[in-house]
């Protein structure tokens, strides 16, 4: 009935070394996605076939949670990625090959459910199958966001005018204790985020400076006298003083960096001031954009908004995505080199870390004559510019990607050499 997957013990784990560990780890993956596929196959079947009704139930839904005791909203994500399935047979057959994981797959069926989208998705399959195979998971639902807005600009633009009218926020003494909920739309949020942020790093850099004085180079996180929870709070709080204290908060101008394409920027000026409605191409998605450099989607209308306020800050991409060249006359990645490295990516690069703070570092080091430039920065937190000098590599793709590789040259994201 199929290839059986060979898990293996926990006893039979214990004595792998670490190649063989990460060996087992890409194999299991891979499996769970090619079981995901089974299961999808079957409900399928038996949806097509009205299994389900010989007994009663009411749904395929219904018969598959009588037989398996899945959750409601597990099932629900099975059964709209079976529908999805129905109509992207290349995601289906990467899926059954373990070549793109679940989590990729249910994001490509919550675009198919979107009814706006559904007829638009199959032509453009191919192309964000293959960035669900090459980019990072967050980097993907990015792009995913991205071809939404495009493939359903109406939508889109409805959604946005309707979490806005919707913005909302409360602070409530309940007992001993105070309680801030708040939500509102990305353009707002994207700079209450980049303040908050530059708040939290403030307080951690008080606590590390603190923790220094007592520990020397011996340092870490478990050291800082303050949780990261408590720290945010305290941030906020530091947010409130600071514009009690002034009247408001004076921040960098700009403070949050909007990345829009030329074509997309000129089409919602034109717009706005009575041209035709913009039309974007779901196909254009490598080509089109409106976010922030961390990736929160925005409205295109924002973006136009921030240039009648002057918030605009002109950049020039390539092909690739770099952004300026300054040669190899400073060492140190800062002011507009640094913004622009930036605009490139705010998390750091190596697989699997999110941290958003981040250095500019050189992928070929200063010492080798590594230049100064956009084709040579990158972005990476603390700990992995650290790591880096212990012999790997840090490589940018054609694409503008990044592919870190080990002493050995093998990549980072595959298993070690045995």
């Amino acid at each position: 009935m199929g290839t059986t997957v060979v898990i293996p013990s926990p006893e039979e784990i214990s004595e792998l070394d670490a190649a063989g560990i990460e060996a087992a780890l890409v194999d299991i993956e891979r499996a769970r996605r090619q079981v995901e596929a089974g299961l999808i196959d079957v409900l399928d079947e038996a949806d097509q076939q009205r299994v389900w009704a010989t007994d009663g139930h009411s749904s395929v839904r219904a018969w598959a949670l009588a037989l398996t005791n899945t959750s409601g909203a597990e099932m629900m994500r099975r059964l709209q990625t079976m529908r999805a399935l129905r109509d992207l047979d290349d995601v289906r057959e990467r899926l059954r090959a373990g070549e793109i994981g679940v989590c990729q797959t249910r994001e490509l069926a919550k675009a198919h459910a979107n009814p706006r989208c559904r007829d638009q998705l199959p032509e453009s399959a191919g192309l964000l199958t293959g960035h669900a195979r090459k980019l990072p998971f967050d980097d993907f639902v990015v792009v995913m966001r991205r071809w939404v807005s495009l493939a359903d600009p109406d939508g889109a633009r409805r959604d946005h005018d309707r979490i806005h009218r919707a913005r909302n926020a409360h602070l409530s003494n309940v007992g001993n204790e105070y309680r801030l909920d708040a939500r509102g739309g990305t353009a707002q949020g994207a700079t209450m985020e980049a303040v908050f942020r530059a708040f939290c790093d403030a307080e951690f850099a008080t606590d590390w400076a603190a923790a220094r004085e007592i520990h020397g180079d011996d340092v870490c996180a478990a050291l800082l006298e303050r949780t990261a929870g408590q720290r945010r709070f305290d941030a906020l709080h530091a947010i409130f003083v600071a514009a009690a204290a002034s009247g408001t908060v004076k921040v960098p101008d700009p403070l949050v960096n909007i990345v829009v394409d030329h074509q997309t920027f000129s089409e919602h000026v034109a717009h706005a001031g009575g041209g035709q409605k913009p039309s974007p191409d779901p196909a254009d998605v490598d080509r089109r954009r409106c976010q922030t450099t961390d990736g929160v989607t925005l409205d295109p209308r924002d973006a136009v908004a921030a240039a009648v306020a002057g918030h605009v800050r002109r950049v020039v991409f390539d092909t690739a995505g770099v952004t300026i060249d300054l040669g190899r006359k400073r060492r140190l990645f800062t002011g507009s080199a640094r913004d622009a490295a930036l605009l490139g990516g705010t998390h750091c690069l190596w697989p699997g870390c999110r941290r958003h703070r981040v250095d500019i570092d050189h992928r070929e080091p200063w010492g080798r004559h590594g230049p100064t430039d956009q084709q040579n920065a990158a972005p990476l937190c603390g700990r992995h510019n650290r790591w880096k000098q212990q012999g790997y590599r840090v490589h940018r793709n054609p694409d503008g990607t990044h592919t870190v590789t080990r002493p050995d040259g093998t990549p980072l994201g595959d298993p070690r050499a045995a």
